[in-house]
């Protein structure tokens, strides 16, 4: 963690796209630099800005609608998750079986 300008703490988080999401987002995996203590949310709103073609997955990513998976260190998120230092946020299409 670093502090920068205004006395706010700064965290890296990883993001990996798996599957599609992967071609969705024209990566595998990228880093966000966010404040201390943000919320799965907040980064979403991150990847949002960054992705513009990922909106239609992430706006509402807590929903039972919702074709896309997250995790953080992979566990499933939560809403409201609070986020950490060196975090991995995976993003990736729910798997229905047959």
């Amino acid at each position: 963690m670093q502090e920068h300008r205004g006395g706010a703490i700064e965290m890296r988080v990883v993001v990996k796209y798996l599957l599609w999401m992967r071609e969705k987002a024209g990566t595998n995996k990228e880093e966000y630099i966010l404040e201390e203590n943000n919320t799965i949310e907040d980064l979403l709103e991150k990847i949002i800005s960054r992705h513009v073609n990922l909106r239609k997955y992430l706006t509402l990513p807590f929903t039972q609608e919702n074709p896309v998976l997250i995790t953080i260190n992979g566990h499933t998120a939560r809403p409201g998750a609070r986020l950490k230092e060196n975090d991995t946020v995976t993003i990736m299409p729910q798997v229905s079986g047959g």
